[in-house]
């Protein structure tokens, strides 16, 4: 994984180009940090898929450090979620985020640190 891979993955997410599933291994276990735990690409793509209906959401890498040679990655992270009924009411997410690599995509993904505000 390197910086550039890492942000047009992030790009494709904000995007909603579902795609960007392309970028985890096929078992990947995505912890939703909510209780919820999400496994392989499929049920990740689903999930983000109705979420996405309903709602916009962005992504913003204020920072990220990439170990390849320990397959892990931390990215210091601000997420806005709004409906798409109410786009300029919603919240703000800063986020660490851990994610465990396997041969340059992403094995597994869990939140580390946590903050909600309004916007």
């Amino acid at each position: 994984m390197t910086v550039s891979r890492f942000m047009a993955y992030i790009d494709a997410f904000n995007r909603h180009n579902m795609d960007f599933v392309d970028y985890y291994v096929s078992d990947i276990v995505f912890d939703k940090d909510e209780g919820e735990v999400l496994e392989g690409r499929e049920e990740v793509a689903q999930w983000y898929a109705d979420f996405w209906k309903e709602n916009n959401e962005t992504v913003t890498v204020n920072s990220i450090v990439i170990d390849n040679s320990k397959e892990f990655a931390f990215a210091d992270i601000t997420i806005k979620v709004s409906a798409k009924a109410k786009p300029n009411q919603g919240r703000i997410f800063d986020e660490v985020i851990f994610y465990e690599l396997a041969g340059g995509q992403i094995r597994s993904i869990r939140g580390v640190y946590h903050q909600e505000r309004r916007h």
